[in-house]
């Protein structure tokens, strides 16, 4: 459905052909490219089959539409050998139109009459054309061409001839024969042995050999069987053929007379179109500086929106790792405090001087033990040596002193 003008292409135009009929040729050329065995099923999971008014109408989800369309479109971009990479759902969808509108212009397409965020809809005729023209161009690529239409040889019987001038009438009822074989019966009898001939000769000349006495006859008795009385009918053209004629007679009669005024307002509304059109072409030429300007702002915007969203995922990745180190440093953080407080703890202290002041005064009770046991035992001893003097005899007292 696309036209070629030159080197370049033609997209279908919207107010030839309409988005239903456009849908009709695009899922006839999506079938003809194996579109449900190497589209459909390249996901899970599997996209719907397309119907005929999918793309002409709008959907009930219009994200999953538009969703279908940019990646059906990719598929063809791929098949007719270009590189574009399927969009993604986070990404911009008027970025995805303008990309699509500027691979068609590589294509060869001429500049289309609607602008690309049109085809942010997912449905429409601006869609229905730009999916005509890729699948007629993956055709091409893939040089499928229609072959011419075959039609079945018609071998079939002359018509009977007409039979006399007899007038035959038509009738309200249908003639029924009594037998079926009896109608049968007078069938074969009239009817000659026919396929013998067409076996041998494809272009045999009917010739009859009833005899026109039987034939007449056999009319004559069906005839009355077939009459009918017709009711005319009121809407029938025939009844007001008349009336027709004075009709056609009127209107001749008003178009001599307004013919000129017509004229009139045809120059008009040429006048006004030609004016119409030659503002058009003055405010295209005012605006285009603008556009480009616009279009170079759009892309500078692009790289600025790229560069923040970079930006924002270095935060984020530096947001995190300042997480983590605040987690560590937190981490180290309570380990000092435990030691600090471990460190300023004197109840060790105090317990060893109270433990050495109990054994200080163990050891003074133990001396003190120690000094009244060495008396004791001073004494006994001294007692021992008295009595041990007290026995001893004199001279050896002498002897000892």
């Amino acid at each position: 459905m696309h036209a070629m003008m030159g080197d370049v292409r033609l997209l279908p135009d919207q107010s030839e052909v309409r988005a239903t009929v456009l849908m009709e040729f695009i899922i006839d050329k999506l079938k003809l490219l194996s579109y449900e065995r190497d589209f459909c099923f390249s996901r899970k999971p599997p996209w719907p089959r397309l119907h005929k008014l999918y793309f002409a109408l709008p959907a009930h989800n219009r994200n999953e539409q538009f969703l279908y369309f940019i990646n059906i479109t990719s598929w063809l971009l791929r098949i007719i050998g270009r590189n574009f990479e399927t969009p993604s759902e986070a990404d911009d969808p008027n970025t995805t139109c303008t990309n699509i509108s500027v691979e068609l212009r590589d294509l060869g397409f001429a500049p289309p009459s609607w602008p690309p965020a049109k085809l942010k809809q997912g449905h429409g005729d601006a869609v229905c054309s730009v999916l005509d023209g890729l699948t007629s161009l993956a055709l091409e690529i893939r040089k499928f061409q229609f072959q011419p239409p075959q039609n079945p040889c018609d071998n079939y019987p002359e018509e009977s001839p007409k039979l006399g001038n007899d007038r035959v009438e038509t009738t309200d009822e249908l003639y029924v024969p009594d037998s079926e074989d009896a109608e049968a019966s007078r069938v074969d009898e009239f009817t000659p042995d026919l396929d013998e001939r067409k076996s041998s000769d494809s272009s045999f000349v009917v010739r009859s050999n009833v005899d026109p006495q039987k034939w007449r006859l056999e009319l004559e008795r069906v005839a009355p069987q077939l009459r009918v009385s017709v009711v005319a009918d009121g809407k029938d053209w025939r009844a007001h053929l008349e009336q027709a004629h004075k009709l056609e007679g009127d209107m001749l009669a008003s178009l001599t007379s307004n013919q000129d005024q017509l004229e009139r307002v045809e120059m008009d509304v040429t006048s006004a179109l030609e004016k119409l059109e030659s503002r058009e072409n003055f405010i295209n030429a005012q605006f285009e500086p603008l556009a480009a300007e616009y279009a170079a702002v759009k892309s500078q915007i692009s790289g600025i929106q790229e560069k923040h969203r970079r930006s924002l995922e270095n935060v984020a990745n530096l947001t995190q790792k300042l997480s983590q180190i605040s987690d560590q440093l937190d981490h180290v953080k309570q380990l000092m405090v435990e030691k600090g407080n471990v460190i300023s703890d004197l109840s060790p202290l105090v317990l060893m001087k109270s433990t050495t002041q109990k054994l200080k005064a163990e050891i003074r009770d133990m001396e003190l033990q120690n000094g009244v046991l060495k008396n004791s035992l001073l004494q006994a001893s001294l007692k021992q040596v008295r009595k041990g003097d007290d026995e001893q005899p004199t001279g050896a007292c002498d002897f000892q002193t």
